[in-house]
């Protein structure tokens, strides 16, 4: 079975950079989305799997896209060859 940390790639990543680009707390984001702090806390440390309603929340408290959430970071080389 996939660890905590694989099954959360890329979404806690994205959502982590957009909280430190923006300010944001953790306080503040539990707020914004409803979503417990203790549970957003478990999430952000990989300690239990994020949820999909919770993706939803997150994204429109942090004003993204869920698309934006689950993107991953470009590669610089060509993988190609």
């Amino acid at each position: 079975m996939a660890s905590i940390r694989k099954r959360n790639h890329p979404v806690i990543e994205n959502i982590i950079k957009v909280m430190e680009a923006e300010g944001i707390s953790i306080e503040e984001l539990s707020s914004s989305s409803g979503i417990m702090e203790e549970d957003l806390n478990k999430v952000l440390h990989n300690k239990r799997v994020i949820r999909p309603h919770e993706i939803a929340a997150l994204s429109i408290a942090l004003n993204v896209s869920p698309n934006e959430l689950f993107s991953f970071p470009e590669r610089d080389e060509d993988l190609t060859d």
